[in-house]
């Protein structure tokens, strides 16, 4: 019976704060929209032009970022399918007008998975495609501005970008 009584009241009692946790969360938002506190939090205000660029260019950044995680976070599962579907949602997003801001970030990103697409075409003994997707991740990073542009640099890239999404890697370097 107690149990039961006290199971209860704690889950009223949960109710109560997880309701006073939202009520707070809207009243500071709502205080928040009616101050117009965001602007307090750099130098300038934001114009509307300038808030459309914003909403437009962070979801695509994320976007690129998440393509990249998938895509390059474990070599041994890397495979085709997965670095070609990156290389085109990649194009998709380049050819949007709303992401010119962050063409070369696109761009930098298109070109690692573009090397990564050579790598697996070179050891399936395709030399041809290899060959065609190294070219034209050269061509991207030097449009870029990047000077040095030969294979063994680009596959050290490559590298440290599997590295750098290494989460297998990562747990084993964490202690517990």
């Amino acid at each position: 019976m107690t149990k039961k009584l006290i199971g209860a009241w704690s889950s009223v009692a949960l109710f109560i704060f997880l309701f006073s946790v939202w009520l707070g969360y809207e009243a500071g938002v709502g205080i928040a929209h009616k101050q117009n506190l965001p602007q307090l939090w750099r130098l300038g205000s934001l114009n509307n032009v300038g808030k459309q660029q914003l909403d437009a260019t962070l979801p695509a950044l994320t976007k690129v970022y998440a393509l990249r995680f998938n895509g390059a976070h474990e070599e041994e599962k890397l495979n085709g399918s997965n670095l070609y579907f990156e290389i085109d949602q990649l194009k998709a997003l380049e050819a949007q007008p709303n992401t010119k801001a962050i063409s070369s970030v696109v761009e930098l990103h298109l070109a690692i998975a573009s090397i990564g697409v050579s790598a697996l075409e070179q050891r399936a003994n395709d030399t041809t495609k290899a060959r065609a997707s190294m070219e034209s991740a050269k061509a991207l990073l030097r449009s870029l501005g990047w000077q040095d542009c030969s294979e063994e640099t680009l596959r050290a890239v490559k590298q440290k970008e599997i590295d750098r999404w290494n989460v297998k890697a990562f747990r084993e370097a964490t202690p517990r």
